[in-house]
């Protein structure tokens, strides 16, 4: 009788090999397929945890935390002044109406400007424009938003 040893070191590179080569003869459009059915699944996960983070900051009451005034400075300068004590981080909006002449509707004119948390900021009003003429400062108004 004959005795047979079977080649276990050729068995064991040729099933490697032929597991190699079947890992890379994959179509490629098997891996889309598997990119398509990942991305459906983490879709609406990402959908819902995104929201939820950016809007957990509450909501500020902005007229309880902004203070506003005005100083002057001089004959054509006025000060305008926005003191916040919130928690947030504001972007604000100082307008007013700027009149050279009695019974001129003037113009419009305003700063926008973000407002730390805790922090102030100024603009200011002038009516340099107006050179030595009347002039008149009206409808100041201002808005803050939570940024």
């Amino acid at each position: 009788m004959v005795e047979f040893e079977a080649p276990t070191r050729g068995l064991a590179e040729s099933s490697s090999n032929l597991m190699m080569t079947r890992l890379f003869d994959v179509p490629a459009r098997n891996y889309a397929r598997a990119l398509t059915l990942s991305l459906a699944f983490l879709t609406p996960i990402f959908a819902a945890i995104v929201p939820a983070a950016v809007s957990a900051a509450p909501a500020v009451n902005v007229a309880e935390c902004v203070e506003f005034s005005e100083q002057s400075v001089n004959d054509h300068d006025t000060k305008i002044t926005l003191v916040s004590t919130c928690e947030a981080k504001l972007k604000c909006t100082i307008s007013w109406q700027l009149s050279c002449e009695p019974g001129d509707p003037g113009r419009k004119e305003g700063r926008t400007m973000t407002l730390p948390a805790g922090d102030e900021r100024s603009v200011m009003m002038s009516t340099r424009a107006c050179g030595d003429k009347e002039w008149e400062l009206n409808d100041v108004s201002w808005d803050c938003v939570q940024r």
